[in-house]
């Protein structure tokens, strides 16, 4: 016998306080080389002389 189950959300493991180890891993990562790459533009550029 197969029984269907219906839900109305799309992904019913997404939402709530579910949270996926690989995306937080990523966007910390990514968070980790915005900053670097500001903290150098900034460093750079304090040590420029002005425009």
């Amino acid at each position: 016998m197969t029984e269907t189950t219906k839900t109305d959300r799309a992904a019913p493991l997404i939402g709530g306080d579910w949270t996926d180890p690989l995306e937080d891993g990523v966007r910390s990562r990514v968070r980790d080389f915005i900053e670097t790459i500001l903290e150098e533009e900034l460093e750079a550029r304090a040590g420029a002389r002005p425009l």
